[in-house]
C-alpha cells in the first residue's frame, strides 16, 4: 500500500489544500456539465410531451444547481489565485531576507 501524498515529507499543508481545491474544482465542473445535460433531457421531454412530471419544477431546480455550481467554481478559482499570490509574496520575502542575510554575512 502506498503512502498518501499528505504523509510524504515534501508534502505541506498548502500542497494538500491545493490538491483538495483542484479536486473540488473538477467536481464542480462535472456537476455543472451534468446539470446542462439534464436540462437538455428535460427540454426534450417537454418538447415531446411524453412526461407527466412537473418539468418546469425540474428545470428550475436543475438550473439553480448549475448556477450554484458555477458560483462556487468562481469562488474557488478566486481563492486559488489568492493562494498563488500569497505563495509568490512569501517566496519574494524569503528571497529578500536571504539576500539581506548574504549581504550582512
Amino acid at each position: 500500500m502506498s503512502t498518501p501524498d499528505a504523509m510524504l515529507p515534501s508534502a505541506t499543508s498548502a500542497d494538500h489544500q491545493d490538491r483538495h481545491a483542484r479536486h473540488a474544482w473538477r467536481m464542480l465542473e462535472f456537476a455543472a456539465e451534468r446539470g446542462v445535460e439534464l436540462l437538455d433531457v428535460v427540454c426534450d421531454q417537454a418538447s415531446e410531451g411524453t412526461c407527466e412530471d412537473d418539468l418546469g419544477l425540474s428545470y428550475s431546480r436543475i438550473a439553480r444547481a448549475i448556477r450554484q455550481s458555477v458560483i462556487l467554481h468562481a469562488k474557488l478559482e478566486e481563492e486559488c489565485h489568492k493562494s498563488a499570490e500569497r505563495k509568490a509574496t512569501e517566496a519574494a520575502q524569503c528571497a529578500t531576507q536571504a539576500e539581506a542575510g548574504r549581504r550582512a554575512g
